[in-house]
């Protein structure tokens, strides 16, 4: 469900956030999202994370995923006038986390919005099973 692996995104964003590239580990040097050494991720680096998916340097994995374009209907509601033309450049030009934060908490909502109204069925993200509990 896309607002349970939402969530689970927000949560590693809460953990350790940069801006630059997909995730880093605890020496700032760049690693693929899912690997064990990794401590801080991009906005995209933590959808990898949570979907178990490393595309590097390929982005069709996250781009196409249902948390990316969730991401990005919020984004049209957020600053309109600086043109964010993805949640990635909307998270490079950021200085900390709280605006990505804020972001992902207005897709929490309007995901929450939609499986409400269309009564959808429940998919735990099989690498976050932890953060659908709710």
């Amino acid at each position: 469900m896309t607002s349970c692996n939402l969530r689970a995104v927000r949560a590693l964003i809460e953990s350790g956030w940069h801006a630059g590239s997909t995730a880093r580990n605890s020496d700032g040097v760049d690693v693929f999202p899912n690997s064990p050494a990794a401590v801080s991720w991009c906005l995209l680096g933590a959808i990898g994370r949570v979907r178990g998916i490393d595309c590097e340097p390929r982005y069709d994995g996250y781009i196409s995923s249902p948390e990316h374009a969730a991401l990005a209907r919020a984004l049209t509601r957020v600053e309109p006038s600086q043109n964010y033309w993805s949640p990635m450049t909307y998270n490079d030009r950021q200085f900390s986390s709280a605006p990505v934060l804020a972001l992902i908490d207005m897709a929490i909502a309007d995901a929450e919005a939609v499986e409400q109204e269309f009564n959808v069925e429940v998919e735990v993200a099989q690498a976050q099973p932890d953060y659908c509990n709710h």
